[in-house]
């Protein structure tokens, strides 16, 4: 009687809704592969400019919360591993995205761009 009233408990090692509805199918599908990688391209070009402004601006609070940004980052990775047993897609687009972070960072830092 009373289990119709409670919500549903999920195991800890699964992705949340959400996830598995919207952004998993673009991961999984190689027609969706385009626009992921559009959007990562886009996350890192925004990345670089906020970790140019941290650094330059030497804002320990402004720094700190950047640090606390990166280290959140690595959430989904867990989770993908603890959910499929490795490391996959998800750590993969991730460095990616760190990856084209630091390297835009660095050229446009040396080219005055930001």
């Amino acid at each position: 009687m009373g289990s119709e009233n409670q919500p549903e408990i999920r195991p800890r090692d699964q992705w949340p809704p959400l996830v598995e509805k919207y952004l998993l199918p673009y991961l999984r599908e190689p027609a969706g592969w385009p626009i992921t990688f559009a959007v990562v391209g886009h996350l890192a070009v925004l990345q670089a400019l906020v970790g140019l402004t941290a650094w330059r601006s030497q804002s320990p609070a402004f720094l700190f919360l950047f640090v606390a940004y990166v280290g959140l980052t690595l959430a989904p990775v867990r989770t993908e591993y603890r959910c499929s047993g490795g490391l996959g897609v998800i750590t993969g687009l991730w460095t990616f995205s760190w990856l084209s972070t630091v390297g835009i960072a660095w050229w446009a830092g040396g080219a005055g761009y930001f």
